[in-house]
């Protein structure tokens, strides 16, 4: 059979301790913050019903997959350790059961948590983010959306749009323009006084309009009252927001990008740092239990302690290293790519070497 008796045993112990783990560290998180919040809560007269289902269910998957890793090595340490204090893989290696062997289980469960934490990260956290960000901003931070001003931008191949000022609070706009191109020949340029979005159609409305159609001959000039249309562009985008990365999907985040490279905005690698760290960290938990492995089945002086010592060292100077990386690779002109799978890759090659010292 693919699974054994040992095999099992060391996955309910690997499974068991992570709840376990987890479900601690999540309570002491939910208190800490509570007790930054608490004056929020009470002072706001936030509803209960929204602190809880609105903020904290949304708040704990966020936790638990941007700590998944760390969560994922300590409950490694913790349990391999008292393995190796009861003399488990002297007895196993003894008996014939090589450390590959031993190996096996911890990394059939680390893998499985890497495929759900990516899930996580990339199709259900970024729904629940939204949800999170919205009761912060209606409740917490009573941030508006405010003015902007200026804004040209492509919006598809050939056509631009400029718009002197905009207000993110009625979603209205002044002085807009619309402009289409064949190469570098203008043939047709609206001009509006007005542009107002309508939250139920989804579709902007062009108030006073003028429409010039550029002929060979000469321009054909029509004037119009108002006008429906549909544009690539969403009050968000003219309001200046932008687009906050952690509540699009994997699929949105990728069509955004391409969006935003046809819209000629030039400075993209923090959606795709984005999109690449969703890839590299849940791979950062299976390196972290192949190094826990061969760091806590060895039975030395200190036990559990030392273990932990070494391990959480080990632990906080890859997630440390990772942040630097991530940084690097949204400022500096280095390959996003390379960039973010970097701290993999070095700490894959520390795991290789702390294997050859691991007990066989």
């Amino acid at each position: 059979m693919f699974l054994t008796k040992f095999d099992w045993y060391i996955i309910r112990k690997f499974v068991f301790t992570f709840i376990y783990i987890l479900l601690i560290l999540i309570v002491i998180c939910i208190v800490f913050d509570i007790s930054e919040k608490i004056d929020d809560f009470l002072g706001k007269n936030i509803p209960l019903g929204a602190i809880i289902f609105d903020y904290y269910l949304n708040f704990i998957p966020w936790l638990v997959n941007t700590f998944s890793a760390l969560f994922v090595f300590i409950t490694v340490i913790f349990f391999t350790s008292n393995m190796a204090a009861k003399t488990e893989f002297v007895a196993a290696l003894a008996g014939g059961v090589s450390f590959n062997r031993i190996l096996r289980p911890y990394l059939l469960v680390a893998t499985l948590i890497a495929v759900l934490s990516f899930l996580l990260n990339s199709y259900v956290l970024p729904r629940s983010n939204k949800k999170r960000n919205n009761f912060q901003v209606e409740y917490i931070n009573n941030k508006r959306s405010g003015w902007s001003h200026n804004i040209h931008q492509q919006i598809f191949q050939g056509q631009f749009i400029y718009i002197q000022n905009f207000n993110g609070e009625d979603k209205t706009g002044y002085r807009f323009t619309l402009e289409k191109f064949d190469g570098a020949h203008l043939l047709q340029k609206t001009e509006a006084e007005r542009i107002v979005w309508n939250d139920t159609t989804k579709k902007w409305k062009l108030e006073n309009l003028v429409i010039r159609d550029f002929k060979e001959n000469g321009q054909v000039i029509t004037t119009e009252a108002d006008r429906i249309i549909e544009l690539n562009y969403k009050p968000a985008d003219f309001a200046g927001k932008g687009a906050d990365i952690t509540t699009m999907n994997d699929p949105e985040l990728k069509n955004f990008i391409e969006l935003q490279k046809l819209r000629g905005v030039g400075n993209l690698k923090e959606y795709q740092v984005e999109l690449y760290k969703r890839k590299a960290l849940p791979f950062a938990g299976i390196i972290l239990t192949f190094i826990g492995v061969c760091i806590a089945s060895r039975k030395i002086r200190g036990g559990i302690g030392m273990h932990l010592f070494l391990g959480i060292a080990l632990a906080f100077s890859y997630i440390l290293i990772m942040q630097v990386s991530y940084t690097f690779a949204t400022y500096s002109s280095f390959n996003s790519f390379l960039a973010v799978w970097t701290p993999n890759v070095l700490y894959s090659i520390i795991a290789m070497i702390i294997y050859k010292y691991a007990p066989k």
